[in-house]
């Protein structure tokens, strides 16, 4: 049994033995074929990127290399174009692909191939041949066949290859705003331009049925913003992009015309401002973006791509970095400011303001055109500012307290604006609050004093208000001198007077300065003999000082006068009250170059100048009124009118007068209150009655008369032109005496000067 296994065993090697030659020579000849022939192993492209066909492009500007790389296990040279006996189809070109000049490319003219090693074809494309063939507009498709010296054909390989420069770069040139409104809102325009427009010449497209590409970027076709495409195009002679053609909701592009540069106001807390082109240029674009002014910036992705969907790499840009905005507005009816309260300053230079009479919390009026913004603020004061007074906020608004404390304090008011996708906006701004009154009452220790101090001040509040009737005591009096332009007025619900108790004057006001009064009384002044010689008891207005009278109810008593030099001037506001006289005037000249009111000067009915006395003087004309011009006007010489007749209401007077003889022109107010003058004519004694005068008479904006007649029995109505009793109430004056001793009694408050 085991000879028979031994023998079969033996039998099978030697089978197995005698059929391996056979495999062996199988395996030689594989390898002598694979190790006799050339593969292309890979193809180098120089792309710049695959176009919307998925085509390997190339560009065209310079000569463009592709390289071949072989497995060559034989080292075999390969036959090349050019070469003697070379086979025409070495590299053959798709159909459509023209050369530089007018028909196929050329070898060496349109491309060499070269093999610089065993393992390697180098095929160079001209910069020429490229350009006749741009935009993409047809296929290269190079076919090569390799074939060895001795005319061996190994293998043919083509590829797909396009000549497509990429749209151009982007230049972002700055960021400017919309010169009209949408939706009720100017919007924010970022501003390009398309590097190396339009490019070189390439005259591509020269066979039928394509269209021609004269310039290089011709074919430059969309805008990208990120997932939005725009159209764009040129004008017919290639200078510049053709109008808009495209617009998309929100975002689109615009013409210059429609955008300008931003102004400050447009931005808040961007430094420096975005730079906006000086004019506009070719090849500018204007994309009109959906972030409306001093909204939250947004950052855009922008490329430029051709017809093929080629193009450069995009840029990032971003509208300007905004923090949501913040207005301060002062409400006007707490204060009054010459500051701009929005700018931020320090506590050393703070924003003042003065707060209004009567006002106990300056109001700040805190708003944003962010919407949604939040407002959150911080007032402190005291030292340090460590002292929180208040914490106010609000959505969209808010309002700002600053209470009155004194005759100033300064606080700091710290403003926080949020807003989504917006970076804080934090301000510190310093206000000043300024009392603009100080009130001084009766009840003051030293008022008169006190005033007096206030008053003489070179700065400080503008106005003070009098409570009650302050006086002038011993230890406690003295001229108030004014040192800057102040109103003196009375407080509300209350009275104001001033009593220098004759003890000094009450106003000195000096060049430069201006003292206002409102709803006052002054009296008893009393100026020593050694000063001015005794003139303005009441106030002295020395070179160029200046005195306000505004409104009603402003009086100066017969002792409280008002001296003016050459110079100065009283202005009048408004309608005085019937308080005749107001003042009594002092002029240092008296002629008719000499100016003593200004204003309102006929405002009124009586006019305002009727309401004022002009001191007589020691020498000269002795009666003076006041003209339409505010100049002195000698009354002697004065038209009988009804406003030269109120400007002597001053020296009219209710009490009996007597003339030595017979008068000619008596002056007079009626008890009615209006103004006339009478002639008189004739006067004769009469047995049984007395003197009888015979007189012409006429009450402006009343009755007049002549030849009429009255004696010491009767009374006569100047108002009606009637004879009445003494006794009634109407009658305003009768007379007396004699021929040579004249006597005129007025009647019921009728007041009367006997002119001459």
């Amino acid at each position: 049994m085991c000879k028979k296994l031994f023998f079969f065993i033996n039998l099978v090697i030697i089978l197995l033995l005698s059929g391996c030659d056979q495999f062996v020579a199988d395996i030689e000849r594989d390898f002598e074929y694979w190790s006799s022939t050339i593969i292309i192993q890979s193809i180098d492209i120089p792309s710049i990127g695959t176009d919307t066909q998925n085509y390997p492009c190339i560009k065209s500007d310079t000569d463009q290399i592709i390289k071949i790389k072989l497995i060559n296990p034989q080292n075999y040279t390969l036959k090349l174009p050019g070469e003697p006996g070379a086979p025409h189809d070495i590299i053959v070109f798709g159909n459509g692909v023209i050369g530089s000049g007018t028909g196929s490319p050329v070898y060496n003219t349109d491309y060499t191939l070269t093999q610089p090693n065993p393992t390697e074809l180098i095929l160079t494309l001209k910069s020429g041949f490229l350009r006749k063939n741009e935009c993409g507009i047809v296929d290269l498709h190079p076919t090569i066949i390799l074939y060895s010296k001795e005319g061996r054909k190994f293998l043919t390989r083509s590829f797909k290859l396009k000549v497509n420069s990429p749209a151009p770069e982007l230049d972002y040139i700055g960021c400017g705003k919309t010169k009209k409104t949408e939706e009720g809102k100017y919007h924010y325009v970022l501003v390009f331009k398309v590097k190396d427009m339009p490019g070189y010449n390439v005259e591509s497209g020269n066979l039928p049925g394509t269209f021609k590409y004269e310039r290089l970027h011709q074919d430059v076709h969309y805008l990208f913003v990120d997932h939005t495409r725009m159209i764009i195009g040129m004008n017919g002679d290639y200078t510049d992009f053709a109008p808009p053609i495209q617009s998309n909701s929100g975002i689109r592009l615009i013409k210059h015309s429609a955008a300008e540069d931003l102004d400050d106001e447009d931005i808040v807390n961007v430094s420096p401002k975005p730079d906006y082109p000086d004019s506009h240029q070719n090849w500018f674009i204007y994309l009109k973006v959906p972030v409306p002014l001093k909204g939250a910036s947004k950052t855009y992705q922008i490329q430029i791509k051709d017809e093929r969907g080629l193009g450069a790499s995009p840029i990032n840009i971003s509208t300007p970095a905004n923090s949501p905005s913040v207005t301060v507005n002062l409400d006007t009816s707490t204060g009054t400011t010459s500051a701009n309260l929005n700018n931020t300053n320090s506590a050393a230079s703070p924003h003042e303001i003065n707060a209004k009479e009567g006002t106990n919390n300056v109001k700040l009026n805190l708003s944003t055109s962010t919407p949604g913004a939040y407002i959150n603020c911080y007032i402190k004061k005291g030292v340090g500012f460590s002292n929180l007074v208040s914490n106010p906020s609000g959505i969209d608004n808010a309002t700002v307290s600053l209470p009155v404390a004194g005759s100033s304090i300064i606080y700091q008011v710290e403003i926080q604006v949020s807003a989504a996708g917006m970076p804080e906006n934090t301000k510190i701004i310093y206000y000043k609050v300024v009392s603009d009154s100080v009130t001084i009452s009766s009840t003051d220790g030293n008022a008169w004093t006190k005033l007096k101090t206030e008053a003489g001040k070179s700065s400080g509040v503008s106005t003070i208000l009098i409570r009650g009737e302050i006086a002038a005591a011993s230890g406690n009096n003295g001229e108030i001198s004014i040192g800057r332009n102040l109103t003196i007025k009375q407080a509300a619900s209350s009275t104001a007077v001033l009593n220098a108790n004759n003890l000094s004057r009450i106003f000195k006001v000096t060049s430069g300065k201006t003292l206002k009064l409102e709803n006052i009384t002054l009296k008893n002044g009393q100026a020593s003999s050694g000063d001015l010689g005794g003139k303005g008891g009441g106030i002295a207005l020395i070179a160029g000082g200046k005195l306000t009278i505004s409104g009603d109810k402003v009086k100066l008593d017969t002792k409280s006068k008002i001296y003016i030099d050459a110079g100065s001037v009283i202005e009048l506001e408004g309608t005085l009250s019937d308080n005749t006289p107001v003042a009594c005037i002092e002029p240092e000249i008296y002629n008719s170059s000499t100016k003593v009111l200004q204003g309102d000067i006929t405002t009124g009915s009586p006019k305002n100048k009727t309401k004022f006395k002009v001191e007589s003087p020691t020498s000269g004309p002795k009666y003076w009124i006041i003209a339409n011009t505010g100049h002195l006007e000698d009354f002697s010489t004065a038209a009988l009118n009804e406003d030269s007749i109120a400007g002597m209401e001053g020296f009219m007077s209710s009490n009996e007068q007597t003339k030595s003889g017979a008068p000619s022109s008596i002056i007079y107010k009626t008890n009615e209150g209006k103004f006339g003058y009478i002639t008189v004519t004739d006067m004769i004694p009469v047995t049984g009655i007395g003197l009888v005068m015979t007189f012409n008479y006429e009450t402006f904006n009343g009755s007049s008369g002549n030849n009429k007649s009255i004696s010491r029995l009767k009374g006569f109505d100047l108002d009606t032109g009637d004879l009445g009793e003494l006794t009634d109430s109407t009658v305003d004056f009768s007379i007396g005496g004699t021929t040579t001793d004249f006597t005129l009694i007025p009647l019921n408050g009728a007041k009367f000067f006997i002119k001459n």
